[in-house]
């Protein structure tokens, strides 16, 4: 065999092997990273099912209040309590039904009110228990009111058919008059003019903390008085 021949046939050995020697490295990088791909696949599904089942335990631990008020929004006003029928506020008036066409003369508390040249004015309001003596009247708390008039004109004017009438509370319950106390004094009788005259006047009590109001009928061609607020007279 000549020297040529050899030293090619030594080459190609080298190149075979060397060929192999890649071939062989190439398989264990492979391998070696399939083996370090593997672990990770498996731990991230992990990672992520420890975070979820985290959160879930943390959102059911702290749940959201539902409907909950968002803090950048304005608070809302609360309105004012009202008050109950058994405590009208201060100034209520009491309803009071009207007196045939024309228009009551409204006044306050000790108001001196005027119609037709009579000037009417309720002067005193006393709690009592009342002091029955006839049939259909009721031993109760009773008002006693007192009503001046004071004849403006230059008549005498008769005060026999004086009507008075009282009313209480928010939805002007008629307050039922105890005629046979023997505190009545009703007005009756002629004023002259530029004179003064008196009647007392007994009734059952409102409700306790009920408001109360008078209407005076002085007669047919005059105005009807009703007089409100009268808690404090």
């Amino acid at each position: 065999m000549s020297e040529e021949t050899s030293r090619s046939r030594s080459t190609r050995w080298w190149v075979v092997g060397g060929a192999g020697a890649v071939v062989l490295v190439v398989a264990l990088v492979v391998a070696l990273q399939g083996d370090d791909e593997s672990p990770g696949a498996d731990a991230t599904p992990t990672a992520t099912a420890g975070a979820t089942t985290s959160a879930g335990a943390q959102a059911s631990a702290h749940p959201s209040p539902t409907g909950a008020a968002d803090p950048s929004a304005e608070p809302t006003p609360t309105a004012a309590a009202t008050p109950g029928a058994s405590e009208p506020p201060a100034g209520q008036d009491v309803p009071v039904p009207p007196l045939g066409d024309k228009d009551p003369v409204v006044g306050r508390g000790d108001d001196v009110v005027s119609t037709g040249g009579i000037e009417v004015a309720a002067t005193s309001l006393t709690a009592v228990t009342t002091d029955v003596k006839g049939p259909g009247d009721v031993v109760g708390p009773g008002i006693v009111v007192t009503l001046e008039l004071r004849n403006t004109t230059t008549e005498p004017f008769d005060a026999t058919g004086v009507a008075v009438a009282a009313f209480g509370g928010t939805e002007g319950v008629p307050l039922s008059p105890v005629d046979s106390d023997g505190r009545n004094d009703h007005l009756e009788g002629e004023v002259a003019a530029g004179a003064t005259a008196s009647g007392t006047y007994v009734f059952m009590s409102p409700d306790e903390g009920d408001a109360l109001a008078l209407q005076v009928l002085l007669g047919a061609t005059f105005s009807p008085v009703v007089l409100q607020g009268l808690e404090g007279v």
